[in-house]
């Protein structure tokens, strides 16, 4: 087991721990707000709504540090299976730890054409949209389909469908937990 996974288990315990802290806040709110309903105290609920939106916006910026920590996280292990790649060929495209088996990825990072614009009209016209339906801009793309077919394409070099622009790759990491965990 490597040394840095006990610290890191506890942190993820002391995650746990102010989780269900947070769950035990969320009930006791629950019934704050329908006390506060039930005697008509509109002051309260006022209070306990702004209460709620600051908390929000506090986890909101919380997600957004978690997430930006998870991107860093990826892109190092994306280089670390690149770097081992190029000093042992046969080196697997993953990293095992105790936990989890992560697999970093690399993804076209597109951008869908808006309806009505031209980009739209041509990939429309290219999947074979009537151009009835395209005018009307009826047809909405979805993001994770065109991504994948784009992604599709371009691993087998086949032509990618026109309008849609491919700004840049992203990197993805997929991390599926271990069946049997060291304890």
């Amino acid at each position: 087991m490597s040394s840095i996974v006990p610290e890191v288990r506890e942190l993820f315990t002391t995650y746990l721990d102010l989780l269900s802290d947070f769950h035990e806040i969320e009930e006791d709110l629950r019934s704050k707000i329908k006390e506060a309903y039930d005697a008509g105290r509109g002051d309260d609920l006022a209070d306990i709504g702004y209460f709620l939106k600051q908390s929000e916006k506090v986890l909101e910026e919380l997600r957004k540090e978690v997430s930006a920590k998870l991107q860093f996280t990826t892109l190092r292990i994306a280089h670390y299976v690149a770097m081992r790649s190029i000093e042992d060929p046969n080196a697997p495209g993953n990293v095992r730890g105790t936990f989890c088996l992560a697999t970093p990825d690399i993804k076209s990072g597109i951008k869908l054409p808006s309806k009505g614009t031209d980009d739209y009209m041509k990939l429309c016209d290219y999947l074979g949209v009537h151009p009835e339906y395209s005018a009307r801009g009826l047809l909405g793309f979805s993001y994770r389909g065109m991504s994948n077919l784009v992604d599709e394409r371009r691993a087998n070099e086949d032509e990618i469908p026109p309008g849609i622009d491919i700004s840049h790759d992203r990197t993805v990491c997929t991390y599926r937990k271990n069946v049997k965990q060291e304890s």
